[in-house]
């Protein structure tokens, strides 16, 4: 068949047209060019070669990773101390984590005495912290489960006995061994010292655990006609609580009113305390 005139830019000889290669071949072809190409310019770059797919991988576990982190942010629970263990009449600490939280109350069942003019709670609150409640370590013939942070946190909570005699712990008098109570001598108490707490028949440790009788019992039923015929006495918590009726006129007064009641709750204890109520 005769060549049809064709303008110059149409004209090919044989050998300037393409080869005919399978599709499959040239694709091949292609994909190779392609991947030595990549190669070149990642190998021309300066600085270590870098493996791109490696990186990529890490790079898409580490972003899952924060979005988890900053998913669950929101949603942590706050991280209590250990509470510390140790033995039967050991030195005092200062007040720490849990004599604070203590005098804070927190948990549901004490948030309404706390500020409940008259109760034990209430009371408590405003005498000055002593020590840090330290829980009786292991002895011989038993053997305690050591409690996490949130562990005792969820004990105290569970009841307002609980809730005061941690805090009674924290502020009260403690007592040597000639003077503590029997169930606190035998090392099995809840806490390591044995601490009488004003308002209180039985100590801190025994006040924790309900199901003992702690011997306190029958001294502070002997005692407890003394302190309603003492006069000083019943003026000074008669003050207390007219000091509770004011409403703070601004934060000046409200600090003035809180020294004055912690000075007056003070006095309180060391007057009961020479009476013998405790």
């Amino acid at each position: 068949m005769p060549r049809k005139n064709l303008p110059f830019w149409a004209k090919t000889t044989q050998s300037e047209k393409p080869s005919k290669l399978p599709t499959t071949e040239r694709d091949g072809n292609k994909e190779e060019a392609f991947a030595s190409s990549s190669k070149k310019r990642v190998s021309g770059t300066k600085g270590p070669k870098v493996d791109v797919t490696v990186n990529a991988v890490v790079i898409e576990d580490y972003a899952k990773a924060n979005h988890k982190d900053e998913a669950q942010k929101g949603t942590q629970t706050p991280i209590y101390p250990d509470p510390t263990y140790g033995e039967f009449n050991k030195a005092d600490e200062k007040p720490g984590f849990w004599a604070k939280r203590a005098a804070e109350a927190p948990w549901g069942l004490g948030a309404t005495d706390l500020h409940q003019p008259g109760t034990l709670l209430n009371r408590l609150s405003r005498m000055p912290l002593q020590r840090e409640p330290i829980l009786q370590s292991d002895t011989e013939h038993r053997k305690r489960a050591k409690l996490s942070g949130e562990e005792f946190d969820h004990q105290i909570g569970r009841q307002k006995d609980q809730i005061n005699a941690l805090i009674g712990q924290a502020v009260g008098k403690r007592l040597d061994s000639d003077n503590a109570c029997e169930r606190c001598v035998s090392l099995n108490g809840k806490f390591n010292a044995c601490v009488s707490v004003p308002g209180m028949n039985e100590c801190a440790s025994c006040t924790w655990d309900l199901q003992w009788k702690c011997t306190f019992a029958n001294r502070g039923e002997k005692k407890q006609g003394l302190a309603p015929q003492n006069g000083i006495l019943n003026e000074m918590l008669a003050l207390m609580k007219s000091i509770d009726s004011i409403e703070p006129q601004d934060q000046e007064h409200a600090a003035r009113l809180a020294l004055q009641k912690q000075f007056l709750a003070q006095q309180i204890f060391e007057e009961a305390e020479r009476l013998g109520c405790f």
